[in-house]
């Protein structure tokens, strides 16, 4: 059993407005195997479309389309992410342990 980080992307669209997307993205909360990291993708994917009709009701935006991706990755695939995304790519939580 290792320590997994979730990465996480997401695309929004709407009539009459431009697609948006956000590309991947590395949380830097260690989850302690398998298991906990997909239910801490799940908690983000929720999380994250939450935060997404929120804005869109402030906006007046009806009916958004939002696909939320997530994968979970080991502490190695990690550090190859952000070396090849740069730190622009990592969401700091300030949650070390989930």
């Amino acid at each position: 059993m290792g320590f997994f980080y979730v990465v996480f992307s997401f695309c929004v669209s709407a009539t009459g407005y431009e697609d948006h997307c956000q590309k991947e993205k590395l949380i830097d909360t260690q989850y302690l195997g398998l298991v906990s990291c997909y239910t801490g993708a799940s908690s983000i994917e929720r999380k994250t479309t939450e935060q997404i009709l929120q804005e869109a009701k402030k906006n007046n935006v009806k009916d958004p389309k939002i696909e939320v991706k997530t994968r979970c990755v080991t502490s190695a695939e990690s550090e190859t992410f952000l070396k090849q995304r740069g730190p622009s790519a990592l969401v700091i939580t300030g949650k070390k342990y989930e």
